[in-house]
């Protein structure tokens, strides 16, 4: 524990938005106050994956990003209105660093399938890291509207909702987060983190009431 920063925390005479900033800040420290990573994986609306798009899923994978951009073109030339060969060039182009040309791919994904919350969440990744909160936020909220238990979905949210000041509707998503991470040993320092942050949004929350 730093003292420095718990003595932050717990001095009243703080402003409130200050405090919560250095309350933050601890979530950082420990490295989980980062966006969950993009979505591999998206599925068609039958649920399923043709050869052709588990082909590219694995190039991807490996990190073969230009022989997975080849054949995506070569695709979409016979399939332009194939929503998982743009989701997927979405996802290529994500992983490259490049948001604003993912940016399209994800949107004329969502514009063949609606109804495609990896698209959303990508999306959301996007404007989270461009530091575009609150539409990173409605792009979280659509997402859960499909996958209501997703944790990486609630995660992301809690982290926008906290840098948005918005104390409650963060509680409440870390806490969901929590109880999906619960049954992961990979992410008990995520537990451990989001738990503390959790107890420093409950003080300030209580402060604020008394």
């Amino acid at each position: 524990m730093n003292t420095r920063y718990d003595y932050v925390l717990y001095t009243t005479i703080m402003k409130k938005n200050f405090i919560a900033v250095l309350c933050f800040a601890l979530l950082e420290m420990t490295g989980c106050a980062t966006v969950a990573p993009p979505k591999e994986n998206g599925q068609d609306s039958t649920g399923s994956l043709s050869d052709v798009h588990q082909n590219i899923i694995q190039l991807i994978d490996n990190q073969e990003y230009e022989h997975a951009h080849q054949i995506i073109l070569q695709e979409l030339e016979s399939s332009p209105d194939d929503s998982m060969l743009h989701y997927h060039l979405g996802l290529l182009l994500l992983r490259r660093g490049l948001f604003q040309e993912a940016e399209p791919e994800f949107r004329k994904t969502l514009d063949l399938d609606k109804n495609h919350p990896q698209a959303l969440f990508n999306l959301g990744v996007i404007k989270q890291k461009m530091n575009n909160l609150e539409e990173a936020r409605k792009l979280y909220t659509k997402a859960l509207a499909i996958t209501p238990d997703d944790p990486d979905t609630h995660y992301n949210l809690a982290i926008v909702y906290d840098k948005l000041f918005k104390k409650e509707n963060a509680l409440y998503h870390y806490k969901k987060c929590i109880g999906y991470f619960q049954s992961d040993r990979t992410k008990r320092r995520y537990i451990r983190a989001m738990q503390k942050r959790i107890d420093e949004l409950e003080y300030l929350l209580r402060k604020e009431k008394s």
